[in-house]
């Protein structure tokens, strides 16, 4: 009807059987009485195997566009993560800061009347020495108690202010070390029997945690029946 069609895909077929595409146009001229028809022709074996290529890099694109997405939301999710923890952490430094100095005011708060009540107790003693000896035991009890109860907070303010210390490694030599602990300590020097069955090697390790914890060890044994360690 317009005398002409352009590109008409078509197929043909060799003598081998072998498919060939091929586009075809074709235009229809009138010549006086006669009509003519032009056809052209193109085979198109490449063109076809380039849509193939380009139809598989459009699907490999698609594909890996969809899993970018995917990495982009789980990337968002990670980061919105991320600022939570970091403002869960924020939050869990102030109050450890906070912590911090609450006991440092009770424990200086405590110290002061159980000093005043070793104090006070000692003076009643001293100035009454004439008091029933059932007096006198309750007030050597309230001395012992209060002292041992000093001695507590001042342990935990030791382990307070360890707690927060970087790790110091250097060399520490264990018989030093047990007695530097032993002259720290307020109780009875002779009480104290230390035996050391073969000669003490140095080691790597920090010296004042090392030292606190043997502190403790000997504050938290009984102080009446006297202390021995032996070193084997």
């Amino acid at each position: 009807m317009q005398g002409f069609a352009r590109e008409i895909y078509l197929t043909f077929k060799s003598a081998n059987e072998k498919e060939i595409p091929v586009l075809l146009s074709v235009m229809d001229q009138t010549k006086g009485i006669s009509n003519e028809v032009h056809c052209g022709g193109m085979i198109i074996s490449n063109r076809n195997r380039f849509e193939k290529e380009l139809l598989v890099a459009k699907n490999v694109a698609e594909a890996a566009l969809s899993k970018n997405v995917d990495l982009l939301e789980i990337r968002a999710e990670l980061e919105s993560h991320q600022r939570e923890l970091e403002m869960q952490l924020r939050k869990l430094s102030a109050l450890h800061r906070q912590q911090h100095d609450i006991f440092k005011v009770i424990a200086h708060d405590l110290q002061e009347p159980l000093r005043k009540a070793v104090f006070f107790a000692d003076l009643i003693k001293s100035q009454n020495t004439d008091l029933p000896e059932n007096v006198t035991h309750n007030l050597d009890r309230i001395i012992v108690f209060n002292e041992h109860m000093c001695q507590m907070v001042l342990s935990l303010q030791r382990i307070e202010e360890l707690d927060n210390r970087k790790i110091n490694l250097q060399t520490v030599k264990l018989q030093s070390l047990i007695e530097s602990a032993v002259l720290s300590l307020n109780i009875d020097q002779s009480k104290i029997k230390i035996e050391y069955q073969l000669a003490c090697h140095s080691f790597s390790g920090d010296q004042e945690l090392l030292e606190n914890m043997f502190i403790e060890l000997f504050l938290n044994s009984d102080q009446k029946k006297g202390i021995y360690m032996k070193i084997l």
